[in-house]
């Protein structure tokens, strides 16, 4: 991996914090005067990379008059595909779903923006394998750095509170076939005595995300991790058994199991842990959990919610009368919170930083898992959080505010940029996307997605710097211009020469559009920062994930649409496998239905029979079987079902 380049130049200049809330006009935006604004700062703010297809395609337009028309064109020819017009500074060609590989740019007037592309699936395209490779070089002991850190756990510098498990298991469980796909990196590594080796090692042919699940589970057990979200994560571990266990150990199970149940009720734990803001005696995961945390983003509300409903599902399964206690404590965690917490307050939801989407995607998760435990304060909880989120959201960059007077970003004892906080706008499409999932409001969901999708645009430039959150994008990520101003040198998690690293991101006195103020305080990637955006991709996976299964004739066609079509050059088809109540189950073959589609589309032939044999190439059902197809895994997989004729 080639080093980074230190960069010493930092903006000094005097700064003035523009407090505007609410929907902020570009013609009624205070700017710096232009002979401040660094000459390579746009005034055009786009995704510097490119835009999924069928997601929002949105962007910032600053110092133009309202009304003002714009054009996308192709870079090389200046063929026009798209023409609208500005309204408060935002432009939105969503309608635009151009099947064309070539780079795209957004004229007003004599203005330009940077080039992008729009692809069935970019943001996945360009980011699944870069945050693979930054989850399995950021490992301690056996990352790219042999060194082992201090204040760490699994990865360097991780904390208690990076929710390794919660987040690899959800993108295992909401998209394997893409985590499938990815290039291998791992092998197996001898233990070091009292940090990994409790667990057997793993099958060399295992997908790399089972790997580090299985890393992540093994340094939880043999450091005898016993705060609650260690001991609550492994819940995740222990639910994706089934599809863990064809690359893992059968003992590593029972070791797992037997740790999270010694441990689950115990109040004390093992060790002082960095940051810690659980009560000395709170460990017990059964209990009610009514703190919440501190902007350090170290106690979110609603952590325990998937861990006991995961535990009780897994119990289940077996018929175990231990599952009662689990369930119970789910329900009672998710009755307290949809009835008590305040969603008005800002140390709910933007104030947790990298930590906020937790409650939300509980909620969500829980909801899936165990729909008849939904109190009757779900719902109202759920429209009211998001009520919030589309308030503080209406502003010149569709930007999550912290508060609605004026403050931005999250800080602490009155200082605006106290905390480098790349994570809260990493997190918020997992939030955005959990909630959106849940509201009835066609125009509520709507906007909760374009609100996501904005957030993403934000980490690669659509924010008052033009710069993407990473120092190195520009090398590392397909079509990024402008990396962030700098990196962190060193430091506990040593992350400078770790690909896909989020550097830094806008401070406060950034906004509403000030980008000559530039690099100012502190800048340092975090494996935290990487975790909440890998957990974005897997709720942002799970939402865009659709499939239908039709019976036509004689014939069963499925229909899916789901990140998977990275390369329109390249034909990547997937197999899913259909199930009658019959007995019988048959392999189907997807291709996808032209090199731009965002969906994939096969068939296989049916017949009448009573006597079926499995996997022969044909379907063979009885009138009113039900014949059903899934994708994903668990409270993560989408399924359809009909009756057959």
């Amino acid at each position: 991996m080639k080093k980074r380049r230190r960069l010493s130049t930092v903006w000094f200049l005097a700064l003035l914090w523009m407090g505007i809330a609410g929907v902020a006009r570009a013609d009624q935006v205070s700017a710096a005067s232009v002979a401040d604004i660094p000459a390579e700062a746009p005034f055009i703010f786009v995704n510097q990379s490119g835009y999924n297809a069928e997601a929002p395609h949105r962007f910032t337009a600053v110092n133009f008059p309202d009304g003002a028309t714009f054009t996308v064109q192709t870079l090389e020819s200046a063929e026009v595909l798209f023409t609208g017009t500005l309204s408060q500074g935002i432009g939105d060609f969503s309608a635009l779903k151009t099947p064309t590989s070539d780079e795209l740019v957004i004229r007003i007037d004599a203005i330009t923006s940077d080039p992008f592309r729009v692809g069935p699936w970019w943001l996945e395209r360009v980011t699944y394998d870069l945050a693979m490779d930054f989850m399995v070089q950021s490992r301690n002991h056996v990352g790219n750095v042999d060194t082992p850190a201090g204040y760490t756990y699994a990865w360097r510098d991780d904390h208690q509170f990076a929710f390794h498990l919660r987040t690899l298991v959800s993108q295992f469980l909401a998209h394997p076939e893409a985590t499938h796909r990815l290039k291998s990196r791992i092998t197996y590594s001898e233990p070091v005595e009292g940090v990994w080796g409790a667990l057997a090692p793993f099958d060399e042919t295992a997908p790399d995300i089972v790997k580090l699940i299985h890393w992540a589970a093994d340094n939880t057990v043999t450091q005898g991790l016993t705060h609650e979200f260690f001991k609550g994560d492994l819940a995740f571990f222990l639910y994706a058994w089934s599809w863990l266990e064809p690359w893992l150990d059968a003992d590593d199970y029972t070791k797992v199991l037997d740790f999270a149940l010694t441990h689950w009720e115990q109040t004390t734990i093992n060790q002082e842990y960095p940051y810690d803001e659980s009560a000395a005696d709170g460990h017990n995961l059964f209990a009610i959990k009514t703190t919440i945390g501190t902007v350090k983003a170290a106690y979110p509300p609603g952590f325990s919610i998937l861990p006991n409903a995961l535990m009780a599902a897994v119990l289940d399964r077996t018929q175990d009368p231990r599952a009662i206690p689990f369930r119970d404590a789910a329900r009672a965690q998710v009755a307290w919170s949809t009835a008590h917490l305040d969603v008005e307050d800002p140390a709910l939801t933007k104030g947790q930083r990298m930590s906020a989407d937790l409650l939300m995607s509980s909620l969500a998760g829980f909801a899936r898992l165990d729909p008849t435990g939904v109190p009757d304060t779900f719902n109202e909880f759920v429209d009211r959080w998001s009520q919030v989120v589309i308030r503080r959201s209406a502003n010149l960059w569709d930007f999550f505010q912290l508060t609605d007077d004026g403050h931005w970003v999250a800080y602490v004892d009155g200082h605006e940029t106290k905390w480098n906080d790349p994570g809260s706008v990493l997190a918020l499409p997992s939030a955005a996307l959990s909630a959106a999932g849940l509201v009835t409001d066609s125009l509520q969901r709507d906007r909760l997605r374009e609100i996501a999708y904005a957030a993403m645009d934000h980490v690669f430039g659509r924010n008052p710097t033009g710069r993407h959150f990473s120092y190195d994008a520009p090398r590392e990520i397909e079509g990024v211009e402008r990396g962030w101003y700098s990196y962190y040198l060193g430091g506990v998690g040593e992350l400078e020469n770790v690909p896909f690293t989020f550097d830094g991101a806008p401070k406060a006195p950034s906004y509403p559009y000030h980008p000559e103020v530039g690099n100012i305080s502190w800048t340092e990637g975090w494996v935290n920062f990487n975790t909440a955006f890998n957990r974005s991709l897997a709720e942002m996976a799970f939402f865009e994930t659709e499939l239908e299964l039709k019976q036509q004739g004689d014939s069963f066609h499925v229909r899916l649409r789901a990140p998977l079509n990275f390369d329109p050059t390249v034909t990547e088809p997937i197999s899913l496998t259909i199930v009658t109540s019959g007995g019988d189950q048959e392999s189907v073959k997807l291709q996808e239905v032209d090199p731009f589609s965002t969906h994939s589309t096969g068939r296989v032939a049916g017949k009448v029979t009573r006597n079926p044999t499995a996997e022969n190439g044909i379907l063979e059902v009885v009138p009113g079987d039900t014949v059903s197809v899934s994708y994903g895994y668990g409270y993560y997989a989408h399924q359809s079902a009909l009756r057959a004729k």
